[in-house]
């Protein structure tokens, strides 16, 4: 048995869809994925939202970005 709330059975992303803004070390990314996750007693319920992740270039390993902030926005309808 497992002590699960909910448990994702589908994510979808949309890379074609994201935005991707950068500012010096700092990049702002705007997009949308749909999930679709199922209660205890089975029940299968989509959901989709928007994102905005605020990403940061670590200076000393400027291929290394860390998420410093995230956002999620439903779409409503979905």
């Amino acid at each position: 048995m497992s002590d699960r709330i909910v448990q994702f059975t589908r994510i979808e992303q949309f890379p074609t869809e994201a935005i991707v803004r950068h500012f010096g070390t700092t990049a702002i990314v705007v997009g949308r994925t749909a999930r679709e996750f199922s209660l205890p007693d089975g029940t299968q319920i989509p959901a989709s939202s928007r994102y905005t992740h605020v990403f940061v270039s670590d200076e000393a390993h400027e291929a290394k970005w860390n998420l410093v902030s995230a956002h999620r926005t439903a779409i409503a309808g979905s």
